[in-house]
């Protein structure tokens, strides 16, 4: 019984400690959202990834081409912005 109570009293540390994880994420036209992460390689990755999935549903491939270019601009000057306003508060 002991160890339950222990175990119980673990996952509630867990659940609070999750709580106060502030995660920063930017947001795209389309509702899905794109953790920031501090390593702009693996930043420029996920927006790639996004944006390709984003396109594939265009099938004209100029509009997919300039669709893509669009949306990636976006998202990486919301990247920015999120970022320059975070850096405000630290």
């Amino acid at each position: 019984m002991l160890v339950k109570k222990r175990k119980l009293h673990h996952k509630k540390e867990a659940s609070i400690a999750q709580q106060n994880v502030h995660l920063i994420a930017v947001k795209c036209e389309c509702g899905k959202e794109i953790l920031l992460v501090p390593d702009l390689k693996a930043m420029a990755e996920a927006i790639d990834a996004h944006v390709k999935e984003h396109c594939k549903r265009e099938t004209n491939p100029e509009k997919a081409a300039a669709e893509s270019e669009r949306l990636w601009n976006l998202l990486v000057a919301a990247v920015f912005e999120k970022a320059a306003k975070e850096a405000e508060f630290t």
